[in-house]
């Protein structure tokens, strides 16, 4: 009895105006979605998990500790998502490397800024690091999704909802 009254309220989302294309959305990938979530969220304690240990156990500065943090989940963060979140392991991997690397330029650029101006600002380092994974999360989902790990639309399994 709830499904029924939960869909009628989705499908009533989707008709909205601005709201409705991003319930399609997620509607179309739900099944990506929840594994993105999933995988990202073991990245992002692993992250704080790697920061913490540069910075406080072996004595690193901020960029440096954001330096080895990153380096450290590079390759946790890259077949994680090609297996369990996109499920594009038959891919040519050389090909999704490359477009994996731009991703990572972005991601890089953007958490060395925001740890960069944090002192600037009174804002803890690690503030910062959690914010630059919380900004990066929509930007990497659909980047791997659409270019990254791409797939031919045949390809694709539809979501639950």
């Amino acid at each position: 009895m709830t499904q029924p009254a939960l869909e009628r309220f989705w499908n009533r989302l989707e008709r909205m105006p601005l709201l409705g294309v991003h319930c399609r959305y997620v509607r179309e990938h739900f099944r990506q979605l929840f594994r993105f979530v999933l995988v990202g969220g073991a990245i992002a304690g692993f992250n704080l998990l790697t920061f913490y240990a540069f910075r406080e156990i072996m004595g690193l500065s901020d960029r440096m500790s954001v330096n080895g943090m990153y380096a450290a989940a590079v390759i946790v963060h890259f077949f994680g998502h090609r297996r369990i979140t996109f499920e594009a392991h038959s891919g040519a991997i050389g090909g999704q490397g490359r477009r994996y690397v731009l991703m990572l330029i972005w991601n890089y650029l953007l958490y060395q800024l925001l740890v960069g101006v944090a002192p600037a600002l009174g804002v803890s380092a690690y503030l910062a690091v959690v914010l630059s994974g919380f900004l990066t999360v929509v930007s990497n989902f659909l980047m791997m999704n659409h270019f990254i790990f791409r797939r031919h639309a045949s390809a694709r399994k539809p979501g639950p909802l």
